[in-house]
């Protein structure tokens, strides 16, 4: 009885425990929306994308949230206003998209986005903001180092810092880890990582470098120079050949380039043609026949986008009809095959390619004597073991691969289109949705083996000699693949997540001009962003939709809105001739890569002997094609003017390369003629015929 009172106590206190509220825990406020937006925003430019998603208290996404809360440091700007609503949520997100063709575009105009939603706290979010002129930077960076030191790896490698730095608000070291980390390597987990297709593409360069190098030890090149030699025999011929298969080998400008470099570059060094004008030649003949082939990646490509602005725009009538028409008005594909062409048959060059061609026609250079560029492959290919010249051991391969390129792209686009309807598709509609890289890809490895196999079973070789071929072949295009990588690099840095320079071009490059310049307009502003993106792809996705929503709304006020108004089809081909010509100006774009590749030219070599030809048939296209499109002449009127004056230009502005060595020679030989005749009359003491051939050897060199 005595532990009552205990218990009592113990038993009140319990009580008055549980009577007392138990301690709340402090509530968590989450916030209620979230912004995204890109990593870095130009001033005055649009961006691609702005997503805001709707939180409710729990921190889970509150997918009922349907309200439209006010929002500031965003604007939206659409074709009937400067300043349009953003409008709301749907199903607890808003999302904001810049469509250029449809012409609304979403700008960050403040230092920082607020999103207040008046029930619960607003969200904010601090825009990191720059100078919109420095999306130009890496490029600029680019050219200068391409100029000097004239290095094109350390130029694409710098310019790419120059880029990262400016994405990380001026951090140098920080810029330099990722630069190395990010995006010149295959890291999976960063945002820098090669897409599917760029490993595809490194892979077909690989295995073209390993086909080659098998049909070059195993005799099968130099069977078929032999045998092209016969006919080409002198330096035009030879180019003449170049030009021909170029213009033959026209269903893509990938395969294309490495094809015919090195297929042809055995015969070019025979004749002693500059590897600066065989990379000319190859690299004329690639995105141009391309473009205007009817059967082509190109124009299935640019067929899928053609019916997509159709159908975007409401546009009745045919995609392919209208991209037929379109040809003739492609001055500057046309215009740059004649060029080449005419090149040819006057036998004039100038610039640097004049210069180029001198020294290989009468010193025998093919290549810069003073060359350490690593992407130049061996001048000489290895002789075939025993002497064994067999054609067939290039013509076989090298027709099995055309084949399995031809068959591969039809079946893959007829197997794409089989699975999302049962009609039998038509081949242009194969093309439109084939997969090019994964055709060359495999094309390209079973040649590279039925080359092996062959060569084994002639017995010009043997399986051991065959293999170390097969990768001595890989290793030479190393240094071609690093200077791809870099380029894409470079393209990544540029892009629309990044500094998202095509976006600024595209900005001040808007047309505010009459509808009879814009054709006029788009060649220049499609050839300037091609240049600097190193991508046509790329520009021509981009640009078609905008110049022809553009073309097509200034006509419909004309209430002239047909399809086939020649503005409209002028609009179409400058486009597209503007997309080449950029592309033969940019020393980043994959097919002026592969052709310095494939032709064994330094690629800054290729890239600057280049540029006058691709201005001078800008500038003859940009004054006598699309300017007197403007006052309603026909492409069946000007292409023939055009022509002439690119002869004149040519025959008059040109010299030919024999002439213009022998004539820089003659001064040197003048000189030290004069110089040993002088000694002589100074009473020097040795006999004249010692003299003379000091003064002939002189002159020699």
């Amino acid at each position: 009885m005595g532990n009552w009172p205990a218990i009592a106590l113990s038993i009140s206190a319990v009580l008055a425990a549980a009577e007392r509220p138990a301690r709340e825990e402090p509530l968590v406020e989450h916030e209620r929306f979230r912004i995204e937006v890109p990593a870095i925003v130009l001033t005055d430019v649009p961006v691609r994308r702005i997503v805001i998603r709707a939180f409710d208290a729990s921190g889970n996404p509150d997918l009922s949230y349907n309200g439209q809360p006010l929002i500031t440091g965003i604007r939206l700007a659409v074709p009937q206003s400067d300043d349009a609503k953003l409008g709301p949520f749907q199903n607890g997100v808003l999302e904001l998209t810049t469509d250029s063709h449809a012409g609304r575009k979403v700008y960050i105009s403040e230092p920082e986005i607020v999103v207040d939603g008046g029930d619960r706290k607003s969200a904010t979010l601090v825009v990191p903001r720059t100078f919109r002129w420095l999306a130009l930077a890496p490029a600029l960076v680019a050219l200068v180092l391409c100029l000097w030191p004239r290095n094109f790896v350390l130029a694409m490698f710098v310019s790419i810092w120059s880029g990262l730095a400016i994405l990380d608000g001026g951090n140098l070291f920080h810029a330099f880890v990722q630069t190395i980390d990010s995006f010149v390597t295959f890291d999976s987990g960063q945002p820098g990582t090669l897409g599917g297709s760029h490993l595809s593409i490194l892979a077909v360069m690989l295995f073209f470098g390993s086909l080659f190098a098998v049909l070059a030890a195993g005799g099968g090149l130099s069977g078929l120079t032999d045998r092209l030699a016969k006919r080409a025999n002198t330096r035009e011929r030879g180019q003449l050949a170049v030009l021909l298969f170029g213009v033959f080998t026209f269903v893509d400008d990938y395969a294309h380039t490495l094809i015919v470099g090195k297929t042809l570059r055995p015969l070019s060094d025979r004749m002693k043609i500059s590897r600066e004008k065989l990379a000319f030649l190859v690299d004329t003949t690639a995105a141009p026949v391309a473009a205007l082939a009817i059967l082509s990646t190109w124009i299935a490509a640019e067929r899928g986008t053609l019916r997509a602005t159709f159908e975007d725009l409401g546009i009745a009538g045919s995609p392919t009809a209208t991209l037929l028409a379109s040809l003739p008005y492609c001055f500057y594909p046309i215009l740059m095959l004649a060029f080449a062409a005419l090149v040819i048959f006057l036998g004039h060059d100038f610039g640097p390619m004049l210069r180029a061609e001198g020294r290989a026609a009468t010193q025998g250079h093919l290549s810069r004597p003073d060359l350490s560029d690593p992407a130049v492959l061996p001048a000489v290919e290895p002789d075939p073991p025993g002497g064994a010249k067999l054609v067939r051991n290039a013509a076989i391969p090298l027709f099995l691969l055309f084949l399995l390129a031809g068959v591969g792209l039809w079946w893959t686009g007829r197997s794409e289109l089989l699975a999302q309807s049962s009609a039998e598709p038509g081949l242009l509609d194969a093309l439109e949705h084939s997969n090019p890289h994964r055709v060359m890809l495999f094309s390209a490895f079973i040649a590279s083996i039925a080359a092996v196999a062959l060569a084994v079973w002639s017995r010009s070789m043997s399986l051991q000699q065959g293999l170390s071929a097969w990768v001595s072949g890989l290793q030479r295009m190393v240094p071609a693949a690093l200077i791809l990588v870099l380029s894409w690099s470079f393209q990544r840095v540029c892009d629309a997540d990044h500094l998202n320079t095509a976006g600024f071009l595209a900005e001040i490059g808007q047309p505010r001009v009459t509808v009879e310049w814009v054709p006029l307009f788009a060649f220049a502003a499609v050839g300037l962003t091609s240049a600097i993106l190193g991508s046509s792809w790329a520009a021509l996705a981009m640009a078609l939709p905008t110049f022809l929503s553009v073309t097509h709304s200034l006509l419909a006020d004309l209430n002239e809105s047909d399809p086939m108004h020649p503005l409209f089809l002028a609009t179409i081909g400058a486009v597209i001739g503007g997309a080449v010509f950029g592309r033969h100006c940019s020393p980043i774009s994959e097919t002026t890569i592969f052709s310095s590749a494939s032709s064994s030219c330094s690629h800054l070599d290729h890239v600057f002997t280049q540029l006058p030809y691709a201005l001078t048939v800008a500038g003859v296209v940009a004054i006598l094609g699309y300017a007197p499109v403007a006052y309603g002449y026909s492409p069946v009127f000007l292409l023939p003017i055009a022509t002439l004056v690119l002869i004149v230009l040519i025959q008059f502005g040109g010299r030919s390369a024999v002439q213009e060595e022998t004539t820089a020679s003659e001064p040197a030989s003048k000189k030290a003629t004069e110089s040993a005749e002088a000694a002589g009359k100074d009473g020097s003491k040795r006999p004249a015929d010692a003299r003379k051939p000091a003064a002939a050897g002189a002159a020699q060199s």
